[in-house]
């Protein structure tokens, strides 16, 4: 009996020593300690229930939730959509260093170790550093109150991270430059970016208004307000043209001086400065009177619209929809090769393309090969089209270094695949643009 009790007693000993981390193999995220904060996105809540957010000794699943740009996912395995060798995920080095990319629909890849930045989990289970989204820039996690999760690091600590200087890993240096102010025009004498509501008219007798903009040649994103703190306000894709309510959120509003707000952004997530217009709003007033303030308004030209755009951009100008790619613009016939060919309405945006030349590859069939300049995906990997070749890119960090953005990524037909393989791309590639 003593013999059993000794042996008994060893055991319960030992185990009392176990490290807590040892017992911490996985965790939830605290139900108060959730949130990190975007200057662009705003705050990102990793510990709602539906997103179940887990930490384990090697990764971070689930989703989080953006009060501007919505779910969040952060491994491909969360809906079993990984892919070959360019999965997706957070990863855990057992540490508390994390890295890897997290995927939101709305604004694209977020990078948990940029160069200048980078995540860890601290030995008492608490988020620190900063990630860096490719079009909504850092996530800063050095909040109050920040993320803070059960899961304990098994061993060692993780490396400290620095404030972010400058940029994030691996994109060029245009990703952290301001956005470029449009130049003076006839309708635009001190130059900088605009919005006109109805033209820039001064009356207007319905709640529904057209937006309308300046911009840079640069701006892929816009977020509007009706208050000047933008609150409960997201990004979304820049437009040319935007209809507007000046009473949203609600449906109806008293009458009186009515202020939109406006901010733009980069495909990088540098924003603008805000800027603003204002509208008389009289539900009373006549049409005459309407009529007579939209004679006075300022007249757009095609002038002020973009004239400048990145290959793969897709512009409408004139009716016609063109894919830019170089100093070229391809255009597509009819919407039945648009679609088929796997292009989106939401990514097109209104231009001036007389600048380009007109291309002698017209898009017309959704079954013939996508043009030199396309990035297509098959078979779950991602290919960049030459005119000699398929170049297959092998990692997330090689198709960010070279311009990539999954907005531009369409999917590959049988026309595709029957050109060669070459050699995966690289860093900088020389190939890419060509």
């Amino acid at each position: 009996m003593k013999k059993h009790f000794l042996i008994t007693l060893i055991i319960l000993l030992n185990l009392s020593f176990i490290p807590a981390a040892l017992a911490s193999a996985s965790g939830a995220i605290d139900s108060t300690n959730r949130y990190a904060w975007s200057e662009n996105a705003g705050w990102i809540d990793f510990g709602t229930t539906q997103g179940a957010v887990q930490v384990t000794d090697s990764a971070v699943t689930g989703y989080a939730w953006g009060e501007n740009i919505g779910w969040i996912s952060l491994n491909c395995s969360n809906d079993n959509s990984c892919i070959n060798n360019l999965n997706y995920g957070v990863a855990n080095d057992g540490k508390g260093n994390l890295s890897g990319y997290a995927w939101s629909e709305n604004v694209g890849w977020i990078d948990f170790a940029p160069s200048n930045g980078g995540v860890i989990i601290s030995s008492s289970g608490v988020f620190s550093g900063y990630a860096w989204g490719e079009n909504i820039g850092w996530i800063n996690f050095n909040v109050n109150n920040p993320v803070t999760t059960s899961w304990q690091p098994t061993g060692g600590s993780p490396t400290p991270t620095p404030a972010p200087t400058s940029s994030g890993g691996g994109l060029p240096p245009v990703a952290f430059t301001p956005p470029q102010a449009p130049s003076p025009t006839s309708a635009n004498p001190t130059g900088g970016f605009q919005v006109f509501i109805n033209s820039g008219a001064s009356l207007t007798n319905s709640a529904q208004v057209s937006l309308s903009f300046i911009v840079g040649s640069d701006i892929a994103r816009m977020a509007i307000s009706n208050t000047a703190d933008f609150t409960g306000i997201g990004q979304e894709t820049y437009e040319g043209i935007k209809n507007w309510n000046l009473c949203s959120p609600s449906y109806s509003c008293s009458a009186g001086s009515k202020t939109v707000y406006v901010k733009f952004y980069t495909s990088f997530g540098q924003p603008s400065a805000v800027v603003s217009a204002t509208i008389n709003y009289d539900p009373n007033a006549s049409a005459q009177a309407v009529s007579n303030a939209q004679n006075s308004a300022v007249s757009l030209s095609p002038a002020v619209l973009p004239t400048a755009f990145n290959s793969n951009d897709l512009v409408l100008d004139h009716s016609t929809i063109y894919l830019i790619e170089g100093q070229q613009k391809l255009g597509f016939t009819n919407m039945k090769a648009f679609k088929g060919l796997g292009y989106k309405l939401k990514y097109v945006i209104p231009g001036d393309t007389s600048a380009y030349t007109l291309s002698d590859v017209v898009l017309s069939s959704p079954t013939q090969a996508h043009p030199v300049g396309s990035w297509i995906i098959s078979k779950k990997t991602v290919y960049y089209v030459t005119s000699t070749g398929l170049i297959p890119v092998p990692s997330w960090n090689v198709f960010l270094n070279n311009i990539g953005s999954s907005k531009y990524i369409v999917k590959a037909n049988a026309a595709d695949l029957l050109q060669p393989l070459l050699s995966n791309m690289i860093n900088s590639d020389s190939r890419v643009g060509e």
